[in-house]
């Protein structure tokens, strides 16, 4: 993955609509190590960077089904990339 030679694809069941069907999400993400080991991971600019291209696959009444292609591998990054959009 790191020499560019692996791609990620995943699908993810989104809640809402997405306002266009492709959408790059090139924001850092930055884990925050809470008390007893647990780790929060969330939208931050002084984070590590992390892109993910969603693609619209299909569309449901309150919902869509993406597919998720990493170029990166940071932890949670489908889920807090999604959530951010």
């Amino acid at each position: 993955l790191r020499e560019g030679q692996v791609t990620k694809i995943y699908l993810a069941l989104t809640m809402g609509k997405w306002t266009r069907s492709e959408k790059r999400v090139d924001v850092s993400l930055h884990k925050d190590y809470q008390d007893g080991g647990k780790h929060v991971v969330e939208v931050n600019r002084e984070g590590k960077s992390a892109l993910t291209v969603f693609s619209t696959v299909k569309v449901y009444a309150g919902a869509e089904l993406m597919e998720a292609r990493l170029y990166t591998g940071r932890t949670h990054q489908i889920r807090v990339h999604a959530a951010h959009q």
